[in-house]
């Protein structure tokens, strides 16, 4: 099971690092060639329009998934559907968006945002067809089309960006938006020459308009809940601080962040396993596959949480230089978070597989609750500071809750996740060692005679 799982996430996995990586390289320069208010206000526009991006993909995707893998006759008018809704919901996203920035402009301290928001519409419907692409080939357990993708969108945009800056001089958020539109149009010519061209259309009906807004509902208000869990704190102290301190929470936010992204991609690879071991083999055997994923990701995220917390500094230092040195303890304090995600990333995707995307709603509507109300106490007395410990702590609290809520629905044992780390370790080591083309020792016995 172990080794099936990762043979199907393994392009979901290597999609995810790709695109953190170039987004990692692109963010180093940011940071340098950004003044402090400026890095500040576009971390908030990117925080803005992220909500875009995650409405879209909770109302659209797991639907097209589902549909798709129980309707093979009904995948064009399923296609045809999906794609348009994905194109509403970007124009739809970000019209109130700019709405609530303008209300919001005096507070926020961010005279450019809402600008900058008119000037992602274009940014929003490309990114519609491109992650349109992805849910189709992710129905079919092919991520080869997100790498590829995520290859050619990051390594453009980085070049576009290195050779303006060198030929044009100053960088501006706005210089940055606009950069994103060429490499956005690479990217879906990749996406267009791997697989998009080969999608058979039908014809767009009410029925499956319908019906994908009917079961996306649930997962949009989850992902806008789960974005508002882990945006609380940005929105709330962009009301309470300047934009050079949000530039300091930033820095430690996305270092977290790339700790975040085996969870996030490899949560993906397991929705579609989930549901199949839902129709198979019951009850039963998703709680065993539960079990096994978070112990997978557990082995995965427990290195990374561990160095993150001792080496806060250093990675500070590599991420952004000594202009952030007040980064290190918002990223420790963070990273104390990272141990029950696991658990938390499982959770949702597996009530969403097992039929039950309005109870995952409604666990993380409670979670967005306590991380705001968490927030407000401590971020006026306390700052960045107070944010990152309102987060951590909101986390832990919210995702135990869950454990001991989803007792009543499946009968998992959480604490038996740690009995496969070590298991996932000799299985990864193994495998390497058989890629090196590494052998045991032959142990030579005596000859009796």
């Amino acid at each position: 099971m172990t080794t099936n799982f990762l043979k199907t996430s393994s392009y979901a996995l290597l999609a995810g690092l790709m695109q953190q990586g170039l987004a990692l390289g692109h963010f180093l320069l940011a940071v340098r060639w950004l003044a402090p208010d400026a890095l500040g206000t576009w971390a908030m526009l990117l925080t803005l329009t992220s909500f875009v991006e995650m409405a879209r993909l909770g109302l659209v995707q797991n639907a097209l998934v589902h549909f798709g893998a129980h309707h093979l006759t009904e995948r064009p008018k399923i296609f045809a559907a999906a794609f348009v809704l994905s194109l509403a919901v970007s124009l739809a996203g970000v019209g109130l968006l700019v709405l609530t920035a303008e209300l919001l402009r005096g507070a926020w301290q961010m005279p450019d945002l809402p600008t900058l928001l008119l000037l992602y519409v274009p940014m929003a419907l490309l990114n519609a067809v491109l992650r349109f692409a992805d849910g189709v080939r992710m129905l079919q357990q092919d991520f080869r089309t997100a790498l590829w993708s995520a290859v050619a969108f990051g390594t453009t945009y980085l070049g576009a960006t290195i050779f303006f800056k060198t030929y044009l001089g100053d960088v501006t958020p706005s210089f940055l938006l606009v950069l994103q539109l060429p490499s956005a149009f690479v990217a879906l010519i990749m996406a267009w020459h791997l697989g998009l061209k080969t999608i058979i259309w039908g014809k767009i009906t009410r029925f499956w308009l319908q019906k994908i807004i009917a079961y996306g509902r649930f997962g949009m208000g989850t992902n806008l809940c789960s974005m508002l869990f882990q945006r609380a704190d940005m929105l709330l102290l962009g009301g309470f601080v300047p934009p050079a301190a949000l530039a300091v929470y930033t820095v430690a936010t996305r270092i977290i962040g790339y700790l975040d992204f085996p969870l996030n991609n490899l949560g993906l690879a397991l929705f579609p396993r989930l549901a199949a071991e839902n129709r198979t083999s019951g009850t039963e055997g998703v709680v065993r596959l539960y079990e096994k994923s978070v112990g997978w990701l557990l082995a995965l995220t427990l290195p990374m949480t561990i160095g993150a917390t001792l080496g806060a500094g250093w990675l500070v230092w590599l991420i952004a230089g000594h202009r952030f040195d007040a980064a290190i303890p918002i990223v420790q304090i963070l990273a104390l978070a990272g141990l029950v995600k696991p658990w938390g990333r499982v959770f949702g995707v597996t009530l969403d597989a097992v039929g039950k995307p309005q109870w995952n709603f409604r666990m993380l509507l409670m979670s967005m609750i306590v991380t705001i109300v968490f927030n407000i106490i401590l971020i006026p007395p306390f700052g960045i500071v107070g944010a990152a410990v309102a987060t951590s702590a909101a986390i832990i609290t919210t995702i135990g809750i869950g454990q001991i809520l989803l007792q009543r629905w499946l009968p998992v044992r959480a604490w038996l996740a740690w009995t496969h780390v070590l298991p996932t370790y000799r299985q990864v080591s193994g495998r390497l060692l058989l890629f090196l083309k590494i052998e045991k020792p032959t142990i030579l016995t005596p000859s009796k005679n």
